[in-house]
């Protein structure tokens, strides 16, 4: 609400106004489908007829959702519902159904879908699949495990890990038992600039950080290096991070660290439209050598010490590149378990990891 006036109260489909003077602007916020229209609205003495889709069909605006066929209000919805706009929603689908080659399509048009780019995906999972072993499939051999989570305040616009962007806001350490040996908050110095404190995410807050509890990053990396031994296994989601932002040094402060992100991660193709190509020229060719009579233009195969390692890039014949998944996915599909339900607390993704 620009203006002078009272007061202003949004419902749904329409507001209330005790405003003063004239030419009032309002962006009304229709309390069904949550968004958000401009009306201009010119108010004469202390009262003025309220906007009402009921009384004026042709001023309110034609649902976007029905135009596009996704409306789910029907008629409760407080836009308009019109003929043309469902014509224009039955076209609308049509074309995203034949644009997307679903099965089970009617449409003429659509193309079935390519059996090379499922081929391609699949053999970038059988690629991993065939990876060496990961060095804690047997993590009874190592330890002791500590698992350690860094949550940054902004200190800039951008999303980097540079200085210049963000910086640790509140460290958890925990122990293999899900003890929590630290959860300690960040106490800033005067001259350092917090565009935000990011609180949903770290937990953190300005009366915190600056409260009496609050330590130097540099005490709180002390207290870490007294409560790790030398020969401690750091977990957590991307944890090499966590060790630059505090400063800890494999072989010195710690043996070895251990990334969740690098376990719970999907092999896929960098451009599965690369990777299809290839795989179709490559079955042509294949085709073409087996139906050939000239046997003597068929190159001898590879023999297996000349080829490289079936789980190479090099083996597959394309690149593939790794899907990472937050630590909340993960713990979700493979926990049956949600460990942010509320505000971000990094004890919690600590204990996860």
């Amino acid at each position: 609400y620009r203006g002078s006036g009272r007061g202003y109260r949004g419902g749904r489909g329409g507001h209330r106004s005790g405003g003063r003077g004239s030419g009032r602007d309002f962006y009304i916020k229709d309390g069904g489908s949550g968004r958000n229209f401009y009306h201009s609205y010119s108010h004469s003495g202390r009262s003025s007829r309220g906007y009402s889709p009921k009384s004026n069909q042709d001023s309110v605006p034609v649902c976007r959702y029905f135009r596009q066929g996704r409306c789910t209000k029907g008629s409760s919805c407080t836009f308009r519902h019109t003929q043309e706009a469902a014509i224009q929603g039955s076209c609308f689908q049509a074309t995203r159904t034949s644009s997307s080659g679903s099965l089970g399509s009617s449409s003429q048009n659509s193309s079935p879908p390519d059996p090379f780019f499922g081929m391609a995906v699949s053999k970038a999972k059988e690629a991993q699949d065939k990876e060496p072993a990961f060095a804690y499939a047997n993590p009874e051999e190592k330890g002791p495990f500590y698992s350690i989570d860094v949550e940054c305040v902004a200190t800039g616009s951008g999303h980097s890990t540079s200085p210049n962007h963000r910086i640790p806001g509140r460290i958890a350490l925990l122990d293999s038992d899900g003890n929590t040996l630290l959860d300690a908050h960040v106490k800033f110095g005067p001259d350092q600039n917090i565009v935000s404190y990011l609180t949903p995410l770290t937990g953190c807050t300005a009366e915190i950080s600056e409260g009496e509890e609050a330590q130097s990053l540099e005490d709180i990396v002390k207290l870490i290096k007294d409560k790790i031994p030398k020969d401690a296994v750091i977990v957590g989601q991307s944890i090499k991070h966590d060790m630059e932002w505090l400063g800890l040094k494999q072989q010195e402060d710690y043996s070895d660290a251990v990334d969740i992100a690098e376990i719970f991660r999907h092999r896929v193709p960098k451009n599965v439209q690369e990777a299809a190509a290839y795989l179709r020229e490559k079955s042509s060719d294949k085709e073409n050598t087996n139906a050939s009579s000239e046997s003597s233009t068929i190159q001898e195969p590879k023999s297996n010490e000349e080829q490289p390692p079936p789980h190479t890039d090099e083996y597959l014949g394309f690149e593939t590149k790794y899907r990472i998944f937050s630590l909340r996915h993960v713990c979700i599909n493979l926990l049956d378990e949600d460990p942010q339900q509320s505000h971000h607390d990094p004890t919690l993704d600590a204990k996860y990891s």
